[in-house]
Parts: structure tokens; sequence; C-alpha cells
């Protein structure tokens, strides 16, 4: 799995911060931030001040799970939802693929959900950073502060996560 990484948030000026998220190589998954400017430089004595918040691949899982309790709870048509939500990923991707392969197996069938509950015990773990990935891109893009909400929202959840900084 090639790491990739996207910009959620910017703004420009003299108080600039940059925001990205990434899916590391490993299936860590980071969010972090740069700040360059005069309050920086009179709070840190330095140009920029990077901080990020890391979720380790053990906690992928239930990062992964948590985000989508969020998403879907209290939603009666909660499986109708997911199902497009599934359909809206890219082609290229895990999620998609099982899909579409899922969708193949299980269409007609009376007991077509409790069938699937038994596949899905058997997703494979690595698919998981991709959702979890997904979904934070979407809950946190656009937000300056999404590293601090992010580390909260982790906490909030029972999500084991690392902070980290440097100037």
């Amino acid at each position: 799995m090639a790491g990739r990484a996207i910009e959620i948030a910017r703004r420009e000026g003299i108080e600039f911060r940059s925001v990205y998220l990434s899916l590391e190589d490993d299936g860590t998954i980071k969010m972090d931030a740069q700040d360059m400017g005069p309050t920086v430089k009179e709070y840190w004595g330095d140009d920029d001040y990077e901080f990020w918040v890391l979720v380790p691949p053990a906690s992928v899982p239930k990062l992964a799970f948590e985000l989508l309790r969020e998403k879907f709870s209290g939603q009666l048509g909660a499986v109708d939802a997911f199902r497009v939500w599934c359909m809206t990923v890219p082609p290229a991707s895990l999620p998609k693929l099982a899909f579409k392969l899922l969708r193949k197996k299980f269409s007609s069938r009376f007991g077509a959900v409790d069938a699937f509950r038994d596949s899905c015990m058997a997703v494979p773990p690595a698919s998981l950073p991709k959702l979890a990935f997904k979904l934070l891109r979407k809950k946190f893009s656009g937000q300056l502060g999404a590293v601090d909400a992010f580390q909260d929202w982790c906490t909030t959840h029972d999500v084991y996560h690392e902070f980290g900084q440097w100037v």
C-alpha cells in the first residue's frame, strides 16, 4: 500500500496554517499541521511549529468502527445509506470492490443480511485504514483546528493515539 496525504485545510497570509491527513505505508493514520508567522516566532522562538496526532495500525479498526458508528447512528435507513456511501468510494479501493463482489454474491438471497454479517467478520484488516482515512477526510476537511479536534475526538472515543510536536 503506497502512503498518501491530502491537505484538508489551509489558511494563507501572515498567520499561515496547513493541515494534512495522511495514510502511512504501515497503515498509521496521521493528521498534522504546520503554523508559520509572527505568533509562532513570538511563542516558540522559531519560524515554524509542527504538531500531529498518530493513530497506529493496531488502533485503526477501532477508529474506523467509531467513525462509522458516528456517521450512521440513529438512522433507520443506515443499511441503505451505508450501501450508497460505499458506492462513492474510488473504484481502485478495496471497499468498492468488496461491495461489488458482495452485491453479486448476496443478491436475491433470503438470508443475505446474516450471510453478509458473517462475511464482514472476514474482512481483511488492511482495508480498514483506507476506510478510516476517507471518513476522517470528510469529517475534518476545511477545519484549521483539525489536529486538535482529531485528538479530542480520539480521546472521547477511547481510540489510542499519540500526540507529537516539533519546533
